[in-house]
């Protein structure tokens, strides 16, 4: 679980808030202000603490606030408001501050000022110590033009930040009225990385900087040694993505950044295409190691005091909040308590958590997964020549980190959407594929059954039935003895001596489950065996399912079809992005995921 502080701000309602964020539970604690008139945009924008002190800088003006943990009252009590004339020549002119920077060492304040095209230092009481110009900063980059229209950009300070030792860097956008930014070091005026599209924000995150590129929606890493200079090219870039096909292909701008432990946390402000009101802005999490989107996604409740929240900047939270205990979602509007409720869970790995542990049918288990990671290289490269346990930072990862135990007795659904890892996971299981990571055990012969397995189009249904059988284990023997059975079963008639290309895809799914199910193994695996067909011939396969219940030891099903994972099963296990979601009876895993396809974007559990 992590917990930091986000700034957040709503057009709509014209309104700037100071959130806390957790990880498992989302937006816990919301405190909205209104700006001074005076402010041109009503902003809160970057972030700062020192011990029990909080800088926020608006676009005209920096707000420090003192940080409360009583519960009784807003966890952020404003202090001063610290304004300088030069921020405020009128309302269409305010030094648009940005990124701001606290030297622990110094007691000093780094804000910028980007009216000015500079950084203005100040001490913790707002006192005026010195401004620092870009072209005295970096001569070589922003020398002074001889000519300057009312549109030209010099640079556009985005944000302020510092290394481990005490190295401070600025993140510029729009030099010389261009696309083009970098990132420098604040006190030599040296590129430390350049050749930018439109940064917003960069940070180091141990021995990795990471950098936002707004127009792109690009996500960033490079290696850094320890005096914080970067040693060598891109370790990964990666963008935002979510399931639905009308924005598949849209550029998500991200603002806001935090690294936490093992993950990356970004705010996606809105969309390049489409109706961005469509979606609301959220906080994606990212893997710091690969730059691979994680599960969590956090959406932000919208109320009618503070419409559709967006992101602005991301911080950690202050220590003193770090132990307070937060039950309900609290809510204050200038000051006064507004509104609590239960808090909104939005994270989808959640709801494993909240399950009752699965009644085992026998204490002997079948199978067992521990750890289990697959992924997939995207070149052409076979899957085989793959070296265990190396990743490319662009393979396809499967699975990731996936442990569960099968018992003797059960029949187990295994659901998800497409490129879930349903797939892969009964190839692990079956033994066509061995994990990358992990450990995997079978006890006794396992079979895997996937309907069309092995069709040969030009081939009769009667010559499949042999080719099938053979790849399921079976001599031409053992095929003959069963094929009156499978004849029977099938109801092709005269269609069993055409070509399978004449047949339609119930008369394959007829044919494949028929020979599928001819065999008897300790574990069985069907992925989507049962997924296609009439009424009637699907009636058959649950009874012959049923059947099979009583004569096999484990039964696994692989299906996107919900009533009969739900009628066949006796535990469900769903999988996304690799990952298990939800682990528990049939009854209880499948309306969650019913109610995830439903709305993918903002899954909502009990």
């Amino acid at each position: 679980m992590a917990r930091f502080l986000a700034t957040l701000h709503s057009t709509l309602s014209k309104r700037a808030g100071i959130g806390i964020v957790d990880s498992e539970y989302g937006l816990i604690y919301l405190q909205v202000e209104t700006l001074p008139f005076w402010i041109a945009s009503p902003q809160l924008r970057a972030m700062a603490h020192y011990e029990d002190e909080l800088y926020i800088t608006s676009p005209a003006s920096v707000l420090g606030y003192s940080v409360e943990s009583d519960l009784g009252k807003p966890f952020f009590q404003l202090q001063k408001t610290i304004t300088l004339p030069e921020w405020v020549l009128g309302a269409n002119m305010q030094a648009d501050l940005l990124g701001i920077l606290i030297s622990s060492t110094r007691k000093q304040l780094l804000v910028a000022n980007n009216l000015f095209n500079a950084v203005d230092e100040l001490n913790l009481e707002g006192e005026f110590i010195k401004r620092h110009f870009l072209h005295n900063i970096a001569p070589d980059l922003f020398p002074i033009p001889e000519t300057v229209s009312q549109s030209y950009q010099y640079g556009h300070i985005r944000s302020i930040t510092k290394t481990a030792g005490g190295t401070v860097f600025l993140t510029i956008s729009t030099m010389h009225g261009t696309d083009e930014g970098c990132v420098i070091n604040f006190d030599t005026g040296e590129v430390f990385l350049g050749n930018l599209e439109k940064p917003h924000g960069g940070c180091l995150c141990g021995d990795t900087y990471l950098i936002l590129e707004v127009s792109k929606g690009l996500l960033s890493a490079y290696p850094v040694d320890s005096e914080g200079n970067i040693v060598d090219d891109k370790i990964w870039e990666t963008k935002p993505k979510i399931n639905i096909p009308l924005f598949a292909d849209s550029v998500q701008n991200m603002r806001g950044m935090l690294c936490v432990s093992e993950s990356i946390y970004c705010g996606v402000l809105h969309w390049g295409k489409g109706n961005p009101k469509q979606i609301p802005a959220r906080i994606v999490s990212f893997d710091k190691y690969s730059g691979r989107q994680q599960t969590t996604e956090i959406f932000f409740p919208d109320t009618e005091e503070f419409r559709e929240p967006r992101v602005f900047t991301l911080a950690p939270l202050p220590s003193s909040l770090a132990e307070v205990e937060i039950e309900e979602f609290m809510f204050y509007l200038d000051g006064e308590i507004w509104k609590k409720k239960s808090k909104p869970v939005v994270k989808l790995k959640q709801i494993a958590k909240e399950q009752p542990e699965t009644t085992k049918v026998s204490q002997k288990p079948a199978v067992i997964l521990e750890n289990v990671s697959l992924a997939y290289p995207r070149s052409n490269t076979s899957v085989f020549s793959f070296k265990k346990g190396t990743y490319a930072k662009d393979d396809f990862t499967a699975l990731n980190n996936v442990s569960f135990t099968l018992y003797e007795g059960e029949t187990v659904g295994i659901i998800g959407r497409n490129g879930s890892g349903k797939s892969t996971v009964s190839m692990l299981i079956s033994g066509a594929l061995p994990p990358d990571k992990g450990s995997l055990e079978t006890i006794g012969r396992v079979q895997l059954l996937s309907i069309g397995l092995g069709f040969q189009n030009e081939r009769s249904g009667r010559d499949n039935v042999f080719i099938n059988g053979a790849l399921l284990g079976l001599s031409k023997k053992e095929i003959l003895k069963k094929m009156p059975a499978i004849e029977n079963f099938a109801e092709l008639e005269n269609f069993l001596d055409e070509p399978v290309r004449t047949y339609s895809a119930g008369m394959k799914s007829r044919l494949g489950f028929a020979v599928a199910t001819a065999v008897s193994p300790d574990i069985l695996i069907l992925d989507e065996v049962m997924s296609t067909g009439d009424a009637a011939f699907r009636k058959k396969a649950d009874e012959r399912m049923l059947a099979m219940r009583e004569r096999t030891k484990t039964i696994i099903v692989v299906s996107h079809s919900i009533n009969q994972v739900k009628k066949m099963c006796t535990r469900v296990i769903w999988f996304n992005e690799g990952m298990v979601v939800m682990d528990g009876t049939p009854e209880e895993v499948c309306s969650e995921y019913t109610a995830f396809c439903e709305k993918p974007q903002k899954l909502m559990p009990k």
